[in-house]
């Protein structure tokens, strides 16, 4: 049996990565009224952020970046940074983050080790997420203590997202829920 001529040519960790997007429900972030909502035409993307919290648009030497801080740690410390870039998920998760593709699926490479990507998506986007061990740093100092750091790349196909946090701060509901409400919106 012939396949459709959009499937021709994909490969398996390719198919299984569109079935895998394809069953999993979308994860949408809940509504609260107290959180607020950022927006800036130029970058192209909204997200929601908790009540207390700050989002700043400017991080990682770049004005495509917004820093959304909790209030704890130093002047540089977010609780995640949202970065866009032109280009679709797999550019941008292999040229941009910390992801590249085996024979086995998408992993993403820690500190010390890789660490397993999962797919993720929600409506208008699809990505992948890893929880990867990562330094820490207080100050511009690495420390020899490891912390917990959250990556993840979102992308309309056209545009993408990079997100990731510092591992100084839990990644908690709250940037998993930031994280989620992600829009990507016409400039």
């Amino acid at each position: 049996m012939a396949m459709p001529g959009r499937w021709r040519g994909r490969t398996m960790a390719g198919l299984a990565l569109a079935f895998a997007f394809a069953a999993a429900p979308p994860l949408a972030a809940q509504t609260d009224a107290k959180w607020q909502v950022f927006r800036d035409r130029a970058l192209g993307f909204t997200f929601d952020y908790p009540p207390g919290w700050s989002a700043r648009v400017g991080c990682h030497g770049s004005r495509r970046c917004v820093a959304v801080r909790n209030g704890q740690g130093g002047q540089q410390a977010y609780a995640i940074a949202l970065e866009e870039f032109a280009g679709n998920l797999e550019r941008t998760a292999t040229n941009k983050a910390v992801f590249r593709r085996t024979q086995e699926g998408w992993v993403a490479e820690g500190r010390y080790a890789s660490h397993p990507a999962q797919p993720i998506a929600e409506d208008g986007w699809r990505g992948l997420e890893a929880v990867v061990d990562c330094g820490i740093s207080d100050g511009g100092e690495v420390h020899a203590a490891a912390g917990e750091c959250l990556w993840a790349v979102l992308s309309d196909g056209r545009r993408s997202i990079v997100a990731d946090t510092q591992g100084t701060v839990a990644n908690d509901e709250d940037v998993h829920r930031v994280l989620r409400s992600v829009r990507f919106v016409s400039r």
